[in-house]
């Protein structure tokens, strides 16, 4: 079988299931399983498929079952979940090379059960601990205990679905105070791989247990983080699970989960801010700071040849700051401070490029706890610099992986580039540690929420950074709107919530997400004009003008007097060509304010788009006359002159037109002019201009068109074409 093949042979499987076809999916199912010769598959069918059996007879005897249905729903997981199984083992035996792939066949030789994996870490790790608490530095024992973790996590990340065996081992691995920290993190990341590799419910609800039972809260989040993530991605799925249901259900009774849920979410939202602050960083920040460099190196020593330059001393060179201010790069600055202390993630830029270590080859290190005990730290601990190692450590804000790229960049670094780099630490080492201290003070959110916040930052590099990421579906790349999500939904679906979460979008121009959450607001009666104003305006940014104007009107009900919205009503019909509506509100408009000039020009656009050109070429030359310095109106009065028959004064303002960087279109305009006044050959000339700005089929196209406009100048339609003929001829000539 190819891969092809077997990607259609699985679908048709489920797709079976989900039209309840379950006779014929078990069929099919064995058939596919026969190929790759699971005995443990083939037992496990058989007996599913008895008990499939029995339930349709006890149905047709007429047998009331209450349980009925929730079996059935069991059953269908089951199937689904023994139809990825029998995929991934085809897939393994006969088409694919992917690293997921490969390490399932690695583990599948080597035939080690999941207890046993994790008994061997747990071992290795006692022996690393006992070497540290007598002071030795054992890298060799180091380094078994780390790959015996990257095992753990593999055999987690590759069980698709946990036994009950399994099931009860990991819930004691998660719970108890026996094993170590970093395992527990490790184990719960695996979960997160293997339930975005395949949906099991019952991975969610260990995930969700391990939330609401274990004592260490950055555990607890770290599972919540995972079960948040997933449950999103399979919402529908979850949503026909009514024992995850109650389990979410049960949840909601605790004060503390409403909170952690919300500040997950708002963290998820945030990693959508990452690109657009990247974006900021390389298409301003760091182009800006390059420009400026030289010119700091000079004003600051005189010369660009002479020594590096002290930040400290910057900071209080006048011209400097000056300098700075011209450029704009401190209103630069000073916006991306913003977005960090709004929870912003500023570093992914920074890192971005220190994700090439072979460290990261590994997918379990990716989301690994830091420790400056880890083997391929070994120089960074030789340094024994206890200010460095203190920053690393201590820095609140910097995720576990751009920790790990830090300490291997530092690691590697020839050795004088390192000695430099750490007398900048240690002189610096007050100021960094205070702005650390600043930062947490700043810090509105509890220990166990921060940590949430760095291992979903390790998330969102892993998708994004990963060299093999095409391989694995980044559940970050579709926003994560919790209004789908069910029971989270009800949760937070509070008038207070949705305002805020519904502003948190908002502010950052999410609008399609923004919408749905005031309009759920709308559903429930609860809206007010602030509301509807802002659910037009999503739609209005959506460039939605029909939905947009819907809300804009039900806003104006309530406030007629609202001249912003008077004009943003005036611009959504104006948007959808209703050019009589949109006057008539622009009108409104500047019955308030008859001095805004951008009105008077949007009227008079509206004007002559209806046709009534001598009412739009008054408001242009308003325009004019109260705004001297501008040309803007220069335009539009040539046309309505033309229009009107008005050529001396068409021509007057055309002659100015053609003199400010004219356009194709402007030439076209100044041609009709001349022909309409028998000037021939500058007519010729004119379109001769224009035709070389445009493309051929444009300046036809256009040409044509406009011939209703010529026809009041006196030239017929049936001259047109020779008109182009000829100047198509002129300009193979030249």
């Amino acid at each position: 079988m190819n891969k092809l093949e077997i990607f259609k042979s699985t679908n048709r499987v489920r797709k079976l299931l989900k039209e309840r076809r379950l006779k014929e999916a078990f069929a099919l199912l064995n058939e596919l399983n026969c190929k790759v010769e699971n005995w443990q598959v083939g037992e496990e069918l058989r007996r599913m498929e008895e008990t499939y059996r029995y339930m349709i007879h006890y149905m047709m005897e007429g047998m009331d079952d209450p349980h009925r249905e929730s079996l059935y729903a069991d059953l269908t997981e089951r199937l689904a979940m023994m139809t990825n199984e029998v995929e991934r083992t085809l897939q393994a035996k006969f088409a694919s090379s992917s690293l997921y792939l490969n390490l399932y066949r690695t583990h599948s030789q080597r035939q080690l059960s999941l207890r046993e994996t994790i008994n061997h870490y747990h071992v290795l790790n006692e022996k690393a601990e006992l070497s540290a608490e007598v002071g030795i530095d054992d890298n060799g024992i180091t380094a078994d205990k780390e790959r015996a973790l990257i095992d753990v996590f593999d055999s987690i990340w590759l069980n698709l679905h946990l036994s009950d065996k399994d099931a009860a081992l990991m819930e004691e691995v998660l719970t108890s105070q026996r094993y170590s920290y970093e395992l527990k993190c490790q184990a719960i990341s695996a979960l997160m791989m293997s339930l975005l590799q395949c949906y099991d419910s019952g991975k969610l609800m260990l995930l969700l247990g391990v939330y609401d039972t274990v004592a260490d809260r950055n555990v607890a989040m770290r599972a919540l983080v995972v079960a948040i993530i997933c449950l999103y991605t399979y919402r529908d799925k979850v949503a026909d699970n009514a024992t995850l249901i109650n389990r979410l259900t049960a949840l909601t009774d605790r004060a503390d989960f409403q909170s952690d849920v919300k500040s997950i979410i708002f963290d998820l939202i945030r990693t959508r801010d990452t690109d657009r602050i990247n974006k900021k960083m390389k298409e301003e920040v760091i182009p800006e700071i390059m420009k400026l460099q030289p010119e700091i190196m000079k004003r600051f020593k005189g010369t660009e040849k002479d020594a590096e330059v002290d930040i400290n001393n910057m900071e209080e060179n006048p011209e400097w700051a000056e300098l700075l201010d011209k450029s704009g790069l401190n209103s630069k600055l000073k916006e991306l401070s913003e977005m960090q202390l709004e929870g912003g993630d500023v570093f992914m830029i920074a890192f971005s490029n220190l994700k090439n270590f072979s460290f990261f080859n590994k997918v379990s290190n990716w989301f690994l706890p830091f420790s400056t005990a880890h083997s391929e730290l070994s120089n960074l601990r030789a340094l024994n610099n206890d200010n460095l190692m203190g920053i690393i450590c201590g820095d609140s804000i910097m995720c576990d992986s751009d920790k790990y790229s830090f300490g291997l960049s530092v690691a590697q670094m020839p050795e004088a580039q390192r000695s430099m780099m750490i007398q900048q630490f240690d002189a610096q080492f007050e100021q960094i540690n205070q702005h650390r201290e600043n930062s947490l003070q700043l810090s509105l959110t509890a220990d166990h929420k921060t940590e949430a916040t760095k291992f979903i930052r390790d998330i969102y590099r892993f998708f994004k950074l990963f060299n093999r990421r095409s391989e694995f579906n980044d559940p970050l790349r579709q926003p994560i709107n919790f209004v789908y999500m069910p029971v989270i939904a009800d949760m937070l679906g509070t008038d207070d919530n949705l305002r805020l979460i519904g502003e948190f979008y908002f502010t950052r121009g999410y609008y399609s997400d923004a919408s749905a959450l005031f309009k759920m607001i709308e559903s429930k009666g609860l809206s007010d004009e602030l509301i509807l104003q802002k659910i037009g305006y999503c739609y209005q940014s959506l460039k939605e003008y029909d939905q947009a104007l819907d809300y804009y009107k039900k806003a104006e009900i309530l406030n007629p007097d609202n001249s912003w919205l008077v004009k943003k009503i005036a611009l959504c019909h104006k948007n959808l060509g209703q050019w009589q509506q949109a006057a008539v509100y622009y009108e409104k408009a500047l019955e308030r304010n008859d001095s805004n000039l951008n009105l008077v020009m949007n009227l008079g656009h509206c004007l002559l788009q209806s046709g009534e050109i001598e009412r739009a070429v008054k408001c242009y030359y308003k325009v004019e006359y109260l705004d001297e310095k501008s040309t803007r109106a220069v335009r539009p009065i040539a046309w309505c002159e033309f229009e009107l028959g008005q050529y001396d004064n068409s021509e007057r303002y055309y002659k100015r037109v053609l003199e400010d960087n004219p356009t194709a279109q402007d030439y076209m305009n100044a041609g009709h002019l001349m022909l309409a006044t028998g000037r021939r050959k500058e007519a010729l000339s004119h379109y001769s201009q224009s035709l070389r700005l445009s493309s051929k089929e444009e300046f036809i196209k256009s040409l044509l068109e406009d011939s209703k406009h010529l026809a009041k100048g006196g030239i017929e339609e049936r001259d047109i074409p020779i008109l182009i003929d000829k100047l198509l001829y002129d300009t193979d000539n030249l």
